[in-house]
C-alpha cells in the first residue's frame, strides 16, 4: 500500500481508508471531475493513453502528484465507466487496458463501477 505524505493540502484532504466506499463520503472535486471526464470519455470511445494524458492534467488541476497510485482515482474511474453506461465487454476492454494486467488497479476500477449510484 502507498502512504500518502502531505506533499499539498489538496493530496492530504483526500486522503481516505482503502475500505472507505463512494457511499460513505462525498466524492473530492478530483474524483467528480475524473468520474465526470471517464463518462464523457467512453461515450466518446477514446484512445486509452489520450485518456491517461487528460487525467494526468486533472489530477494537476486538483494538486493529486501521482493519479496513477492513487486508488480513489481508480474507483472514480470506474463510477465514470458505469455513468457512461459501458457494456460489460466495453468495461473489460477498457479495464484491461488501462490497469496494463495490475489486479489492484484492476479491482479498484471495478469497485467503484459495482458501488456507482445512478443519479
Amino acid at each position: 500500500s502507498i502512504e500518502r505524505s502531505s506533499k499539498s493540502s489538496a493530496a492530504s484532504s483526500r486522503s481516505s481508508p482503502k475500505s472507505s466506499t463512494p457511499s460513505d463520503e462525498s466524492p473530492s472535486p478530483h474524483d467528480r471531475d475524473v468520474t465526470d471526464y471517464t463518462a464523457q470519455f467512453a461515450a466518446a470511445e477514446g484512445d486509452v493513453q489520450a485518456f491517461q494524458r487528460d487525467l494526468s492534467a486533472i489530477a494537476e488541476r486538483h494538486g493529486v502528484t501521482d493519479w496513477e497510485q492513487d486508488d480513489a482515482t481508480y474507483q472514480a474511474i470506474g463510477r465514470g465507466l458505469a455513468k457512461a453506461g459501458l457494456s460489460e465487454q466495453g468495461f473489460q476492454d477498457f479495464v484491461t487496458q488501462l490497469s496494463n494486467a495490475n489486479q489492484t488497479h484492476a479491482g479498484l476500477v471495478k469497485s467503484g463501477y459495482e458501488t456507482y449510484d445512478t443519479p
